[in-house]
């Protein structure tokens, strides 16, 4: 029902929340939640969840889910049907052992609180949003770190990030989302096989600190990548930032140490900032397909949407150090 709930203890089973359009408190003080066959927490029906973190916290799934979970594709340690708000003073440590470590079917929303996630898939994932502030949140995954993936909504689907400190290592992806990632001022690092940063849509970055170490881009938008301010230092085997239309920096420090290509995009549109970019083969491109240096086998090799290209460098400070062309354009 409604109301607040306070755990602490060892809780060796499932904890389910069935409170139909109800609001729920769960303080977990000092708590260690696992389940056998499923998730440890599992939020099944309300209104919204607030997961407040007292002291020092565990929970960890289970090695297999039975069918009864399943069958209602519960997929995570802590898996919400529901709104879910995880905030506090405390730590929570998640062990997603089978499946992914945190999981909101709706918004996930983590304000508070030191949270460590090892998962074997996804380690936070929230279908309509995921929004982070003021916590220190490190993740570990055998996929994706953040991801949102609601693909039927253009107003869904969408990563906030503010303040914190964010460390993740993924196996794919470190922060996805089906529409747009808005970054304003975390301290992240990224250890990413796949992207740094993916949106399907477009990247907002207006400041923040961000270490991005990846196999394919650092910073790869389907549409539009607008940085006007924050300091990213990027290494990355493919594009140190990459956008299919428009690339628009206005502010900020963008330092690329290693890339196949530094800054690429249809258009690019210089109007300050501080780059220093280190390429193997073109500094800037907005050569697009028809490319000819392209020495083939990258990680994340494609074209882009139109191969007509535009750079404009009005004001700013750009430094190039690159194997091929310093600035690439097949067009204006």
């Amino acid at each position: 029902k409604a109301g607040t709930y306070r755990i602490s203890g060892s809780f060796p089973e499932c904890l389910v929340v069935d409170a139909g359009e109800n609001k729920v408190q769960i303080i977990l003080e000092n708590a260690n939640l696992s389940c056998a066959d499923g998730p440890a927490i599992y939020i099944k029906a309300a209104d919204k969840v607030f997961l407040t973190l007292v002291g020092e916290n565990t929970v960890t799934d289970g090695a297999t889910y039975a069918d009864t979970y399943t069958a209602d594709g519960a997929d995570g340690a802590i898996f919400s049907r529901a709104d879910l708000a995880i905030n506090g003073t405390g730590s929570l440590t998640v062990k997603g052992i089978s499946k992914h470590g945190i999981v909101s079917k709706d918004d996930l929303v983590i304000a508070g609180g030191t949270i460590t996630v090892g998962a074997a898939n996804v380690g936070i994932s929230g279908k309509d949003c995921v929004k982070i502030t003021a916590c220190t949140l490190n993740i570990t995954a055998g996929t994706d770190g953040i991801r949102s993936d609601n693909t039927e909504d253009t107003a869904r689907g969408y990563v906030y990030l503010k303040d914190g400190t964010i460390n993740i290592q993924s196996g794919t992806d470190g922060v996805q989302a089906s529409t747009v990632i808005k970054s304003e001022s975390p301290v992240m690092n990224i250890e990413a096989t796949g992207k740094g940063f993916k949106a399907e849509s477009d990247i907002l970055i207006s400041g923040g600190s961000y270490t991005v170490n990846s196999q394919d881009d650092c910073v790869h938008s389907n549409h539009t990548v607008i940085i006007s301010d924050g300091v990213l230092m990027l290494n990355s085997g493919d594009d140190g930032v990459h956008a299919d239309t428009d690339l628009d920096i206005s502010g900020g420090e963008i330092v690329v140490t290693k890339s196949y290509e530094g800054l690429e995009a249809s258009k690019i549109l210089i109007s300050g900032g501080k780059m220093d970019v280190t390429a193997s083969d073109d500094g800037l491109n907005a050569a697009g397909g028809n490319d000819g240096s392209s020495l083939g086998g990258r990680p994340g090799m494609g074209m882009f949407s139109s191969s007509t290209g535009e750079i404009q460098i009005g004001g700013g400070y750009v430094l190039i150090n690159a194997a091929g062309d310093g600035i690439d354009s097949n067009g204006w």
